[in-house]
């Protein structure tokens, strides 16, 4: 405990807007942000894994196999708004959405091809 600290432990200007830069967003924002590798394979996995979906309505002549295309849309939706986050908790929320779309996707294409 400070001199300049209250009675509590809380920081003097704890409010001020910058006042607490928290080191653990600053790792969070030079790694997981700066990876730009996993990112634009993830994107180029899903967007092929997309087409593939589109391409089987095109070969069968009907609308199932728009079922995981719609998966697989939310898991591009995920990854585009994974590059705008500013929190942990958001980045978390958007990679979770995008494994769920992946993962359902897949086994949406599996289910889809064995008709």
């Amino acid at each position: 405990m400070n001199a300049n600290d209250d009675d509590f432990g809380i920081p003097y200007n704890a409010n001020r807007p910058g006042a607490g830069r928290d080191p653990g967003q600053e790792v969070f924002r030079a790694n997981y942000l700066s990876g730009l590798r996993v990112y634009r394979g993830s994107v180029a996995l899903t967007g092929l894994f997309f087409l593939l979906a589109i391409a089987a309505v095109v070969r069968r002549g009907d609308a199932l196999p728009l079922l995981p295309a719609a998966a697989f849309g939310a898991g591009l939706f995920a990854l585009w708004r994974v590059r705008t986050v500013a929190t942990q908790r958001r980045y978390n929320i958007y990679a979770a959405v995008f494994v769920a779309g992946l993962i359902g996707g897949l086994l949406l294409l599996v289910l889809v091809a064995s008709r």
